[in-house]
Parts: structure tokens; sequence; C-alpha cells
């Protein structure tokens, strides 16, 4: 992903994404979702049981036991499932599952590295951008203050 991605915020500040979803890298095979970009979550995607099965995506095993935001918990299921950003960029990842019936889709830490990316909020936007051009960008910023 070279351009950055330019997104909202939801009316109490957090970052949204607008991806795809799908059970195999083909695009044609995907759902496009807004997920929300939740750095506390260690995972690659979470979605409800319901949003996978309209998806497409298999059970792969039986995951462990996740405490909620809400501070509930429940046992969740991983599968295999392929993620991308636009037309080019595709990675695969474990799709954590919960049986709970949300709306809520959440990307995490995983999502983040395996696709390089910074998260940048402002006031207004949230932007997803290559994690090395913002790092050498950075660098530049901190040598010139010196």
């Amino acid at each position: 992903m070279s351009a950055p991605w330019i997104g909202r915020l939801t009316p109490d500040g957090h970052p949204i994404c607008r991806l795809r979803v799908g059970p195999r890298a083909a695009q044609r095979d995907s759902l496009s979702l807004d997920a929300i970009v939740d750095t506390g979550f260690g995972g690659f995607v979470f979605l409800s049981r319901q949003q996978a099965l309209r998806i497409g995506l298999v059970q792969l095993r039986t995951g462990d036991v996740v405490e909620l935001a809400n501070g509930s918990r429940c046992i969740c299921e991983v599968c295999p499932g392929y993620v991308s950003l636009d037309r080019q960029t595709v990675r695969r990842g474990e799709i954590t599952i919960v049986p709970a019936s949300t709306e809520d889709v959440f990307v995490g830490m995983a999502f983040l590295h395996a696709f390089d990316l910074a998260l940048i909020v402002g006031e207004r936007f949230a932007a997803l951008h290559d994690a090395g051009a913002v790092e050498r960008f950075l660098r530049r910023a901190q040598h010139r203050r010196r």
C-alpha cells in the first residue's frame, strides 16, 4: 500500500478503516466491511459468527477464551482468511470469530504488522500509511530539530 488510506472516526473517536475480508485471496469472494482499528487487540481481524458465515469462512480451530471490551468472556473460534485494503495488497491471517451477535468488526496489531502500517489519528480523521515511510519522515523531522 503506497498511498495512505484516509479514513474516518466513529462519533466517540475510534478510527475506522474499510477493508475486504474473504476465505480466499480473490476479491470476488470477499465482503466489504468497516472495521475499528483497535490497538488494544493483538489479533488480525475480529468479527462475529454471523459475519463469518456470510463471508464463507470455515472454522480452523477453537481458540482461547477472550475478554471483550465490555468485560464479558467468550470462547472464540479461529480460521484463516484474507484481508485487502486495496486491489493490489492482500494478506492472509487468523481471523478471530466470536459467537456474540455484534456487527462490530475490529482489526488489531497483527493486522497493522501484516500490512506494515502506521496508524495516524487526527482530530477529524484517521490514516493508515506505510510504516517505513512514516518512520523515515519522523527521523528526518527529529534530525532537523537538533
